[in-house]
C-alpha cells in the first residue's frame, strides 16, 4: 500500500504513456495491478481514468478476455460514481463477452456487480436475484470465496427487504466460508451486514459489535469505504442505544472518509449529522 500510494500519479501516466507508445499489453496490465489499490483506498475517478485506457487497449489488441475484464472494472468504477447506466452497459457488454468465453466465476463477479446497481437504484429484489444468479454460478465452478461474497449479497438484499431472520440466516454461512477462507475483505463485509441485521432486530449490543469488528477488519486492510459503512452503520447503532454523542463521533468519522472519496452516499450521512446536531455539515 505504501508503493502504490508514493508511486500512484506515476502509474496512472506510465498506463497511458504505455498506451500512447502502442505498448498496448503493458497499458492494460498496468490497469490491472491498480484494481486493488484504487478499490480498496475509493480512488474510483482514478480507476475510471486507467480503465477507459485499458479498453482502448484491449480493443486495440482484439482480446475478448482483456476487452471483458476492462467493461467489468469500468462498470465498478461508473457504479461507484452512481453513472448507473454507464455501470449497466458496461457490465452487460462484460457478460455477453464472458459468456462466449464459457467464464462462470467471472459471470457471476458480474451479476453481484449488477446487483450492488440495482440495489442503489432501489431495486432489492431483483439485486437480491442477481446474487442468487452469482451464487449458482460460484457453485458451480466450486469457488468458495465467490460463494461467501455472494451468500453475503443474497442476505444484504433480503435485508433491505425486511427479512433480517433470512439476512442473519445467509450472512452467518458467508462469515464461516469467508474466514475458513481468510478473506478478510469479504469477512468486512460481511461483518457489517450481520450488524445490520441485528440491528433491526433490535439486538443493538451485538450489532455494534459486528460493527466495530467490520471497522477493525477494514482499518487493517485500508478499505476505506467499509470504513465509512461501518462507521455509519456503527452510529446507527450507538443512535438507537440512546447514545447520540458516539453516534455524531462515527457519523463524523464517516463523513469525513465519503467526502474525501466524493462518494454520493456522504449526503446520507451528513443529513443525519444535520438532523442531530445545530451545527452544519
Amino acid at each position: 500500500m505504501s508503493w502504490f500510494e508514493a508511486e500512484h500519479h506515476v502509474l496512472i501516466a506510465a498506463a497511458g504513456y504505455a498506451f500512447t507508445a502502442g505498448q498496448d499489453d503493458r497499458a492494460w496490465k498496468i490497469a490491472w495491478t491498480l484494481v486493488d489499490y484504487f478499490s480498496f483506498r475509493g480512488h474510483w475517478h482514478d480507476l475510471l481514468a486507467v480503465w477507459t485506457t485499458a479498453l482502448a487497449a484491449a480493443d486495440r489488441l482484439g482480446d475478448p478476455t482483456l476487452q471483458a475484464r476492462s467493461h467489468h472494472y469500468l462498470a465498478r468504477a461508473t457504479a461507484e460514481l452512481a453513472c448507473y447506466d454507464d455501470a449497466n452497459s458496461h457490465y452487460r457488454h462484460a457478460l455477453e463477452l464472458f459468456g462466449q468465453l464459457g467464464d462462470n466465476s467471472w459471470q457471476a463477479n458480474l451479476h453481484l456487480g449488477l446487483a450492488v446497481t440495482l440495489d442503489r437504484q432501489g431495486q432489492p429484489a431483483q439485486a437480491a436475484d442477481e446474487a442468487r444468479q452469482a451464487l449458482e454460478l460460484f457453485t458451480t465452478a466450486g469457488h468458495e470465496v465467490g460463494q461467501a461474497e455472494a451468500l453475503n449479497g443474497i442476505g444484504w438484499y433480503l435485508g433491505r427487504l425486511g427479512d433480517y431472520e433470512q439476512t442473519r440466516a445467509y450472512c452467518q454461512q458467508a462469515l464461516a466460508i469467508s474466514r475458513q477462507a481468510g478473506d478478510r475483505r469479504i469477512e468486512a463485509d460481511t461483518l457489517d451486514s450481520l450488524g445490520y441485521a441485528h440491528h433491526h432486530l433490535g439486538q443493538h449490543g451485538d450489532a455494534i459489535t459486528c460493527y466495530q469488528q467490520a471497522l477493525d477488519i477494514a482499518l487493517e486492510l485500508g478499505y476505506r469505504y467499509q470504513q465509512a459503512e461501518a462507521l455509519n452503520h456503527l452510529g446507527d447503532a450507538q443512535q438507537a442505544t440512546g447514545n447520540p454523542e458516539a453516534a455524531r463521533i462515527a457519523w463524523r468519522k464517516a463523513l469525513a472518509i465519503l467526502d474525501d472519496l466524493c462518494h454520493p452516499h456522504a449526503e446520507q450521512v451528513r443529513a443525519k449529522l444535520c438532523t442531530t446536531a445545530e451545527a452544519p455539515y
